[in-house]
């Protein structure tokens, strides 16, 4: 999954919002992140078929079980 992760630039008070706003590849790669102080906007294109190639090498979808899950999705009778 990519991440956008957007930050305020702002002073409110005694808090100072430094902004520095990114966007993370599904490894935790920065891919972009804003380097100014101020109003920024961030571009990137991103490489969907790098999602497929990261759930190959870590296929948790495999390890799920859901025959155990009725117990989860049955009503509560109050």
């Amino acid at each position: 999954m990519f991440i956008a992760a957007a930050n305020v630039f702002s002073r409110m008070d005694d808090l100072f919002l430094f902004g520095h706003s990114k966007i993370v590849d599904p490894r935790g790669r920065v891919l972009r992140e804003s380097e100014t102080e101020g109003d920024d906007v961030l571009v990137e294109t991103i490489d969907l078929d790098s999602v497929y190639e990261h759930r190959a090498c870590m296929p948790s979808l495999k390890d799920r079980h859901p025959e155990t899950y009725d117990a989860f999705i049955e009503p509560v009778n109050v």
